[in-house]
């Protein structure tokens, strides 16, 4: 039986063919949560596929599609027993068509590391995926400098990328200064985890040994059960299954759940986390849950599940405390774009605007958030959605709002109308 201890989500994120999963894959194989003979079997499909050095990836990119390509597509999760915590890692797509899937993969995290490649330096959606990690995962965050060993281990270009990177968090994070830097090669197995080779001038802890020292975040066991709709699987004769990850309080088996803003009320056959049947899921639970008892066409990615004597909030139109990023469009009245929330993605207008924290929203309908403003703004969906505020849901009240694959801005929601 595996001991308890304290649950940890990881997502990794950074610009495409960075090494992200591939860290991932020498991750668990370093740490003996998958064995040489296992790796050895992704090892010869990779090579199968004319793609030898694409083992690794191969342990984290588990879709046809994704090995084919040699991308990730979809947020994919393993489980890392850590001495400290019991990580789930969740391995974010880098390539841009797919940022919509990455918001939903990060948001799941308590932590991130930003993965940027020593040989290619810092990229177009290396900035934008520590913003978006900065907004919508948790607090603590890891930059680490991959593929050391196509530099050939070279201090000089680790600090050029390393200071490239710590300019951009300078203009995302009052915390810039609290990011720890580790050099990485999953491929040579240096300085990933405790038992890989360390890169000689480096003088600090590998990968592993900075996420086990992470701070354990808050627990929200107490709080209403909630958990966003990332995934939904109909088979005939099985049912429809839903998977995503437990934001907050509990789910046993035969617990009657609602579904919003849909309104599907079901019963939970049954709970799997990472091929293992549960009684019951807590907060921080990646699970897959067989539904029953009536028909759940409705249920869609975006809705949220929670406990049908206490459901899960929805609106129409939201207030939110609105930080502006970058323009066009402006944010101002009349502006339509698109709203990313948990794993939430749907188009939404600005209705009002205002800075000035005494006025009433609707009576300073006219004014423009400028990049750097912080304003009071009032959204509007084409319908109902699953949201929550900050206050009484964190990981269902933080949002991006994007346009043309580029973030306009980042807040939180203040009330639901």
């Amino acid at each position: 039986m595996r001991p308890v201890k304290p649950k940890l989500n990881v997502a990794f994120t950074g610009h495409v063919d960075h090494g992200k999963s591939s860290l991932i894959g020498r991750l668990l194989l370093s740490n003996g949560d998958i064995s040489e003979r296992e790796y050895e079997k992704y090892t010869d499909e990779a090579t199968s596929q004319g793609r030898a050095d694409a083992g690794l990836s191969f342990i984290s990119d588990e879709r046809k599609e994704e090995r084919e390509r040699g991308l990730s597509i979809a947020p994919s999760f393993r489980r890392l027993d850590g001495s400290t915590f019991d990580f789930t890692l969740i391995d974010c797509p880098g390539h841009n068509y797919y940022t919509g899937n990455m918001i939903k993969g990060v948001s799941q995290a308590d932590a991130t590391v930003l993965v940027v490649s020593a040989k290619d330096g810092v990229q177009t959606l290396t900035k934008e995926h520590a913003l978006i990690s900065n907004v919508m995962s948790g607090e603590d965050l890891i930059v680490t400098i991959s593929k050391m060993d196509t530099v050939n281990f070279e201090k000089s270009t680790y600090e050029a990328v390393r200071e490239d990177v710590a300019e951009i968090m300078e203009t995302i994070t009052d915390a810039h200064e609290d990011i720890t830097y580790v050099p990485t090669s999953a491929t040579e197995e240096r300085n990933v985890a405790s038992n890989c080779d360390p890169i000689e001038w480096y003088d600090g802890e590998s990968l592993l040994e900075q996420l086990e020292e992470l701070e354990e975040p808050p627990e929200r066991d107490e709080d209403p059960f909630r958990m966003p709709v990332d995934d939904k699987h109909t088979m005939s004769g099985i049912g429809t299954t839903i998977a995503g990850t437990v934001r907050s309080g509990g789910v046993q088996v035969n617990q009657s759940v609602v579904f919003e803003p849909s309104g599907t009320k079901c019963e939970v056959r049954s709970i799997e986390m990472f091929h293992e049947t549960l009684a019951k899921a807590s907060a921080r639970d990646n699970v897959g849950m067989n539904l029953t008892g009536t028909n759940t066409s409705n249920v869609e990615p975006g809705e949220v599940c929670g406990n049908i004597d206490d459901p899960p909030s929805s609106a129409a139109e939201i207030v939110t405390e609105l930080t502006a990023v970058k323009q066009p469009p402006e944010i101002k009245p009349g502006v339509r774009i698109v709203f990313h929330a948990h794993s939430l993605q749907t188009p939404c207008e600005v209705m009002a605007v205002k800075t000035d924290d005494d006025e009433d929203v609707n009576d300073s309908a006219m004014n423009v958030l400028a990049p750097g403003e912080t304003g009071r703004v009032e959204l509007r969906f084409p319908k109902k959605e699953a949201i929550e505020p900050f206050e009484e849901s964190p990981s269902l009240g933080k949002f991006l709002l994007r346009d043309n694959n580029e973030t306009l801005g980042y807040g939180k929601v203040l009330e639901l109308q």
